[in-house]
């Protein structure tokens, strides 16, 4: 498995004004992966996980919060303490406290 760590560098992560109070918040520590890069195997994060690229592998783990954001595609099972989904998923979804899918994301397996 490929640690996060290692192939994104951790960046703050800066929110909307308005967000949920159960959102990534500003300062928080967030690993990144971006637009343009695809990764191609399982990705473990012991920090908050946002991808607005692409990965493919088994799975997708985070201690923390995951994030497939409006330009990300995961094809992979996901696993998180919070789960949103924006981008596109071809996997399972299993989210400690909750799975958020917002009006653009799109979800093909079980949640």
């Amino acid at each position: 498995a490929y640690q996060v760590a290692n192939l994104a560098r951790i960046v703050p992560f800066h929110q909307p004004a308005f967000a949920p109070t159960d959102a990534i918040q500003p300062g928080d520590k967030v690993a990144m992966v971006g637009r343009g890069i695809s990764i191609t195997g399982d990705v473990s994060a012991k920090s908050n996980l946002k991808v607005e690229g692409r990965i493919e592998g088994r799975s997708v783990t985070s201690s923390q919060d995951v994030e497939v954001a409006e330009s990300g595609i995961v094809k992979a099972a996901i696993s998180g303490r919070v789960v949103r989904i924006s981008g596109a998923v071809a996997g399972d979804i299993s989210g400690g406290e909750k799975v958020v899918i917002s009006k653009s994301g799109r979800v093909q397996g079980n949640i």
